[in-house]
């Protein structure tokens, strides 16, 4: 039984042979070669999906609304040993808003935002109390205002001084108009006014820092980028200031003492909408995450989120 089998299966693959020999011999075959498989076949000379932009259908115009919803502590800035000023550190946050037309030239004043102080209430009842490092406040790191999970979220209406704090709402026009939004966080260590006779740093016009940003556009109907450095700093700082003094967090160093160059928030309808999708530098949908760091020793990182909304 076994020898038959055997014949058997010997006659099955002759037969096979003779079958395959014959179809190649035909006029106008050809047996196709079968590749070489090897261990990395699979991956070589393979090249990575290219991203798709993405694409928008940008409106001629429409209504935008932007907030100032919350802020993050990512590390707290230098301070001194007894904390006279008050425990952790203190916050208030400011925002230059400039809009421009279509040539790049200023429309209008600069408007100029500005907050009440966060942080620790103790002997200073003007302030709001925020942070974690006393229980009447004192902000440091890891601490969230609003002290949520979530401080890019708008909870509460928009305030003309309060968080959440009222940006800018009105209307874009595609090739027309630009909004510049520069938006910075000051941390005080000599008292809660700013003015020039206590303050290390004058504010400087820091809305009209972003007049070169807006000039070198082709277009403003052509910017897709949301969130763009300053074109040059907005002041310098010739002295140290880890003492005290009021200054901005995002010192870096420079040639003469330390520089502050302000981050922009360049909103058209297509930078808008590329930030309402998720993309073009939101954070997440609607999202935008304005950083600043400071240098090393004076130790400051704090993160502002605004957030972008489509009004009806």
């Amino acid at each position: 039984m076994v020898r038959a089998l055997c014949r058997l299966s010997l006659f099955v693959v002759l037969v096979l042979g003779a079958a395959r020999v014959a179809l190649a011999q035909r006029p106008g075959s050809v047996e196709k070669p079968r590749p070489r498989e090897t261990e990395d076949a699979s991956v070589k000379g393979r090249q990575p999906a290219a991203t798709p932009a993405p694409v928008m259908n940008v409106p001629a115009s429409g209504r935008y609304r932007v907030v100032l919803a919350g802020f993050r502590v990512n590390n707290e800035s230098y301070d001194t040993f007894l904390e006279t000023d008050g425990k952790g550190d203190e916050i208030r946050l400011n925002a230059d808003v400039q809009e421009f037309g279509p040539d790049g030239q200023p429309l209008g004043a600069v408007r100029r935002l500005q907050t009440v102080i966060y942080g620790d209430r103790n002997k200073f009842p003007s302030r709001i109390t925020a942070g974690s490092r006393s229980a009447k406040g004192g902000l440091q790191t890891l601490d969230n205002v609003p002290a949520v999970r979530d401080p890019w979220v708008v909870r509460d209406a928009p305030q003309p001084d309060h968080l959440p704090l009222l940006l800018w709402e009105g209307e874009l026009r595609t090739g027309q108009n630009l909004v510049a939004i520069a938006p910075t966080v000051w941390e005080l260590d000599s008292d809660d006014a700013l003015n020039p006779a206590n303050m290390v740093l004058a504010l400087g016009d820091i809305g009209n820092n972003v007049l070169p940003v807006a000039q070198r556009l082709p277009g403003v109907g052509a910017l897709s980028e949301l969130l763009i450095t300053g074109a040059k700093p907005a002041f310098t700082v010739a002295t140290m200031v880890k003492e005290s003094g009021n200054r901005p967090i995002g010192l870096s160093p420079g040639t003469d003492g330390y520089n502050f160059v302000p981050q922009i928030v360049a909103l058209t309808t297509r930078s808008a909408e590329l930030a309402l999708a998720g993309s073009g530098g939101a954070r997440s949908a609607g999202v935008v995450e304005v950083r600043y760091r400071d240098a090393a020793e004076l130790k400051g990182d704090y993160s502002l989120f605004l957030r972008i909304e489509r009004l009806p």
